[in-house]
């Protein structure tokens, strides 16, 4: 890990690290130390241009974690799932896992729960539950 934390910071000044930084806390929406544990974690994130960057934190809101969060707030409502369920360790999970774990293991429970995470998924808004 230390390795590729190197690679990703060896040709960039310390004046555009700390730019990205900032365009991260920006687009992210966090504070700075859950940019500098997400850094941590995924050092070669310094190493993308902020189009990519963009693209990407877009794609991965817009189709996985929006339709993630929307599913966690229909079983909290309904009582299904802690109050204090921690998003990042949920959005963490892969595409697979999550879906097994509160999508089709909640489907019984709520039947229209899978169509409502499909629209979310396709980028719709999803019917009220």
């Amino acid at each position: 890990m230390f390795r590729h934390a190197l690679e990703a910071i060896y040709n960039i000044s310390p004046r555009r690290i700390s730019a990205k930084l900032d365009f991260l806390k920006k687009i992210l929406g966090c504070s700075e130390s859950e940019v500098c544990t997400a850094v941590g974690k995924f050092p070669s994130i310094l190493a993308l241009s902020e189009d990519n960057l963009r693209t990407e934190v877009g794609f991965s809101m817009k189709n996985r974690l929006m339709p993630w969060n929307y599913v966690l707030k229909v079983l909290k409502t309904k009582g299904l799932v802690k109050k204090d369920i921690e998003f990042y360790g949920v959005a963490n999970m892969s595409e697979k896992r999550f879906t097994m774990r509160f999508v089709e293991h909640y489907s019984v429970t709520i039947p229209r729960l899978e169509g409502a995470y499909a629209a979310a998924c396709a980028g719709q808004v999803p019917p009220e539950i």
